[in-house]
């Protein structure tokens, strides 16, 4: 390779850039990334499926078919809808990159979602005036949800939630 090959490769200061570290990882993470995968799994079928079982039962009259296949609907997505809205904000992960963070949530399809902010970005749940469940502060005005008690940084903790930290959350031990 030539030598001006190589050095579009590298960074403006001959460094290479430092790596993300990762100073919060959501302890119920894999649990809500399951539980948002088998919701969609299960509305779809729902959807899907409900409507087209009561259409091949003939024994039901049209208004039982509608009546039995949207109440079976409805709940089969309402409830994918409300847990949606419930765990969107939970946080997988929380990366500081550089002098910003990068949190990591999961969509409604079950996908990782970065969101990145500074703290000058973040505001606290008391001042942002939300009603959202699991949502204890604001970043780049997305809802993000974090336990205090599991951050090793409890200063970073205390910027993050905008507010002094419990008894319980400056006694937390991260990781366990």
């Amino acid at each position: 390779m030539r030598p001006s090959a190589l050095r579009c490769l590298s960074s403006a200061s001959g460094q290479p850039p430092e790596p993300p570290k990762v100073v919060y990882t959501g302890p119920f993470a894999g649990v809500t990334l399951r539980l948002k995968r088998v919701s969609v799994m299960t509305a779809s079928i729902g959807l899907f499926g409900m409507p087209t079982l009561v259409y091949l039962n003939k024994g039901i009259s049209l208004m039982g078919q509608l009546a039995v296949s949207g109440t079976a609907t409805l709940a089969a997505v309402g409830s994918t809808l409300l847990l949606n809205y419930c765990v969107t904000p939970y946080v997988h992960e929380l990366r500081e990159v550089g002098g910003s963070y990068e949190a990591t949530t999961a969509t409604m399809w079950g996908t990782r979602m970065n969101t990145k902010f500074g703290l000058d970005e973040v505001v606290g749940v008391a001042k942002a005036n939300t009603s959202r469940p699991f949502c204890n502060f604001l970043a780049a005005g997305k809802p993000l949800y974090i336990h205090g008690e599991m951050m090793a940084d409890k200063g970073l903790a205390k910027k993050l939630l905008q507010r002094p930290l419990s008894k319980a959350e400056m006694e937390g031990k991260p990781g366990e």
